[in-house]
């Protein structure tokens, strides 16, 4: 470090004399490692420095007004390395002050930034007029350098080019999902469909699916745990499950055993947050209320969300998100018939012949080769009841049935 310093400076306690000029006062100040001198020549300057003092003194010439000729005089080394490296703040304000990049705004750290660019700049053509004297050749004016460093931004190739060498592999921000294990995703055994919200696939673009297999499917039940929420990652080959933090810049992981003991294998770069886990409670508790009973969306939001306090109540659904989760929930669940074309083309699916409490309601089916099929709906209690009764009331619900030709 070396710079001029003030002489009202009450640190280092310089005085004023009157000594002959030119005329060198050193100071020592041990405890900060620094060396003070004042030099007279024909004004006063304070100098500091941490790397260099008055030694080794060398001999310049100076004009004397009294005998009128130049006269050798005795010259501190300090001075002559800040005669060497001084101006280059006021070469830096001057070179700026040239050509100043032209961005007006609002913003206070705008400024800031393009203040930034113009001494990046100028530093740069500084270092470029360094080599090409060294080198002997011609240099170009500032003004031109950087009017090729503007052209030379604008037409080249704006994309990201990652060149991955054999023991530097490129970084992913963003953790890829693994795929299952391949003794299970191959076993053919119990991969199960499932209708799902869409999804994309990982190898196209275009691609979409709204059917998910039960068994291979990683991430979308939540595990919650001490407040933070895990998705599944892959199954060990101990029969364990790993899962990763919910939140995507967490690296967090858990083990899950068999015993279903949570083991932390990494540490959270967040925070746990137990409300957000209490409205995801909450929203699982109305998909499942939606897809197994006929309650009004009103009535299924407000009962799944009673009790819940306010800090939790922040992070849930708005009501109209809500409403649309429950009937895009209940439009999966709809089974579409096709129309037979005759009584034995008609099949009942599965789900059609349970109620929602799982009981058997279609009772008896006179089979396909029957030209005049019968089919026997209701449950085992409503037969009960209806053998207690003499008589039967019967209205003519059915006569809306196809008409077969």
């Amino acid at each position: 470090m070396l710079a001029a310093i003030r002489k009202t400076v009450q640190k280092f306690g310089i005085k004023m004399i009157k000594p002959l000029r030119p005329a060198v006062i050193s100071k020592g100040d041990n405890k900060n490692k620094l060396s003070i001198v004042k030099w007279v020549d024909n004004d006063c300057v304070n100098l500091a420095s941490s790397y260099c003092g008055e030694e080794p003194v060398t001999s310049i010439l100076r004009y004397n007004k009294d005998v009128r000729e130049k006269r050798p005089v005795s010259c501190p080394h300090i001075i002559k390395e800040f005669n060497k490296k001084m101006g280059g703040v006021d070469k830096a304000d001057m070179l700026i002050s040239l050509y100043r990049v032209a961005l007006k705004s609002k913003k206070w750290y705008m400024n800031i930034f393009s203040h930034l660019i113009d001494i990046s700049l100028n530093n740069a053509w500084l270092v470029y007029k360094r080599e090409m004297q060294e080198m002997g050749d011609n240099s170009i004016p500032l003004k031109r350098f950087r009017i090729q460093i503007a052209d030379a931004l604008i037409k080249s190739d704006t994309r990201i080019k990652i060149v991955i060498d054999s023991e530097i592999s490129a970084e992913i921000t963003k953790p890829i999902v693994p795929r299952p294990l391949p003794e299970m995703r191959l076993d053919g055994i119990n991969h199960l469909p499932d209708i799902d919200t869409q999804g994309r696939c990982r190898l196209c673009t275009k691609g979409k699916t709204v059917i998910k297999c039960l068994k291979c499917d990683k991430g979308k039940y939540l595990l919650l745990s001490d407040g933070y929420r895990y998705r599944k990652a892959r199954t060990n080959t101990d029969g364990s499950v790993s899962r990763r933090c919910a939140e995507t810049p967490c690296r967090g992981r858990v083990k899950v055993s068999l015993e279903n003991v949570v083991v932390n294998v990494t540490r959270h770069s967040h925070a746990p947050d137990p409300a957000k886990n209490e409205a995801k409670k909450s929203v699982s508790n109305m998909k499942r209320r939606a897809a197994d009973t006929l309650e009004k969306p009103r009535q299924l939001i407000q009962g799944s969300t009673r009790g819940l306090n306010l800090e939790a109540s922040v992070h849930l659904p708005s009501y109209n998100a809500s409403q649309r989760t429950v009937e895009r929930i209940r439009q999966r669940r709809e089974v579409s018939c096709p129309n037979p074309g005759s009584v034995a083309d008609i099949n009942i699916p599965v789900a059609l012949q349970v109620t929602s409490k799982n009981l058997n309601f279609l009772l008896w089916d006179s089979g396909q080769n029957d030209p005049h099929r019968i089919f026997m709906f209701g449950t085992k209690e409503n037969l009960e009841v209806l053998e207690e009764h003499r008589h039967w009331h019967v209205d003519g619900t059915f006569k809306v049935a196809l008409q077969f030709r």
